[in-house]
């Protein structure tokens, strides 16, 4: 199950995180919960915003996704994001 749900989160955000390994995915499909640890955002994400910075590295200590089974189509999943550390370099 960690390896399916893996490779859906590497192809869904490719483009904004590293490489998403199974040490840093806990999934509890019973308690609705989603949770990866020490997540590297890729550096070319920010490229595209005018900030007067360029990103040398970034990383979310945490991101936690909670949902209800048996309502999942009717009531909202809840992304809670924890810890975002960056390294800018200035213009």
């Amino acid at each position: 199950m960690k390896g399916i749900l893996q490779g859906i989160l590497n192809n869904a955000l490719g483009s904004l995180v590293e490489n998403i390994s199974e040490n840093q995915l806990h999934i509890s499909i019973t308690k609705g919960k989603v949770e990866l640890n020490n997540v590297k955002i890729k550096p070319s994400f920010f490229s595209g915003f005018s900030f007067p910075f360029d990103v040398i590295y970034g990383q979310v200590s945490s991101i936690l996704v909670k949902y209800s089974l048996l309502s999942i189509g009717s009531k909202p999943i809840q992304i809670f994001i924890d810890g975002f550390n960056a390294f800018l370099k200035l213009f």
